[in-house]
């Protein structure tokens, strides 16, 4: 079997496991959403690089899918493309397929994204250290570096706090819930809702509806709000 299927075959089973998992493994997935951009930036900027090292290679078309084939023999460069491109797909799948409606009840509510310049500057460290043609050495500190932010990031619910997300037009608030009827929970329960609402419009629309808004479950405590 060729190389290449095999690395296909490889990549739609990962593909199927992201989607199938997808609710088990809520925070991983957006962890890894919110990093989206850092791979894509890294992907195309190898591309240049490789142009850039072959010497007198002029700058076009031609050049740009030369080494963009070249970069796919590597099985770094496959995994960083996958990546750039597949969770945000994945997540939509995800979000179109949900019917797992209820309504949930909002005592009151925090909007996230105090923290997105502090996220964003996770980037640098693989920006600035990693090119085409750094080493295995390399590559293995940065996937450690990155293992070990996740972590982070999962135990301070800051997986929440997403710059894709917020790019697509989304914002993200943390509900502290109460029972349906209007009684209060014995312990604090939290949910986070991704809505397309603003926080005035959010705001305003707990306000005419009694504090309760109609969501679909995306994984524990992850839900959509249900628009229709």
């Amino acid at each position: 079997m060729e190389p290449i299927i095999v690395k296909v075959i490889i990549c739609v089973a990962v593909f199927l496991l992201e989607l199938g998992t997808f609710r088990l493994i809520t925070k991983i997935n957006l962890f890894v959403i919110s990093f989206q951009p850092l791979f894509l930036i890294l992907a195309i900027k190898f591309i240049f690089e490789k142009i850039e090292n072959g010497k007198g290679k002029p700058m076009n078309f031609g050049s740009v899918w030369n080494s963009f084939c070249v970069l796919l023999s590597n099985n770094w460069y496959i995994a960083l493309l996958y990546f750039s491109i597949m969770p945000i797909i994945v997540f939509i799948l995800v979000c179109v397929s949900t019917k797992k409606h209820k309504p949930l009840r909002v005592k009151k509510y925090e909007k996230l994204g105090e923290n997105l310049v502090s996220y964003v500057m996770t980037y640098i460290v693989p920006l600035t250290t990693l090119s085409v043609g750094s080493k295995f050495s390399d590559f293995l500190g940065n996937v450690i570096l990155f293992l070990i932010i996740m972590i982070l990031y999962i135990r301070l619910d800051l997986a929440y706090l997403n710059p894709v997300l917020i790019l697509f037009g989304y914002n993200i608030f943390k509900l502290h819930l109460m029972k349906i009827n209007g009684e209060e929970y014995k312990d604090d329960v939290v949910d986070y809702i991704i809505t397309k609402k603003s926080e005035v419009k959010f705001d305003n629309f707990l306000k005419s509806n009694n504090s309760v808004v109609r969501v679909n479950t995306l994984g524990n405590d992850l839900v959509l709000e249900d628009e229709t």
